[in-house]
């Protein structure tokens, strides 16, 4: 009867961890802050200030935001790059007349249905970059990184 109990009481104990892991999971996915990831990059948001996408560990690009609400940003193409080889592709206009300005807003991040998802105001351009520069850095679906 011992082991019985001992046995019962680790599985209520277990689900009831389940549950509240479970419910922090889900608390997490409803706000825009924290880590989120495309599966081959990791977007920052920290404050209300700043974004940051992590290429690797040796690699960022940070831009400033605009909040529009509890559940949207725009980020600002005013960009600083710290990374430890080259990516200043990411400042060439690629032959494209629309390309992003320094100052003016870049793109729109939505929390929708747990996932962000992003609108780009220069489509073209982001297209181009995609093929010509890094692949998968500006894509448009993103999932939070709970790890």
């Amino acid at each position: 009867m011992k082991y019985l109990y001992i046995f019962c009481l680790f599985f209520v104990c277990n689900g009831a961890f389940a549950q509240d892991n479970h419910k922090a999971n889900q608390k997490m996915n409803s706000t825009l802050y924290g880590k989120w990831t495309n599966q081959s990059h990791f977007l920052h948001l920290n404050d209300d200030k700043d974004f940051w996408i992590e290429l690797n560990h040796s690699c960022g690009i940070l831009f400033p935001i605009n909040i529009i609400n509890s559940k949207s940003f725009e980020i600002v193409w005013d960009l600083t790059i710290d990374c430890i080889f080259d990516i200043t592709s990411i400042l060439k206009d690629f032959g494209i007349k629309k390309v992003p300005e320094k100052g003016q807003p870049f793109a729109k991040y939505e929390l929708i249905n747990g996932k962000i998802i992003a609108t780009y105001y220069y489509q073209e351009w982001v297209e181009t970059y995609t093929e010509k520069g890094i692949e998968s850095l500006f894509t448009k679906e993103y999932t939070k990184d709970i790890y």
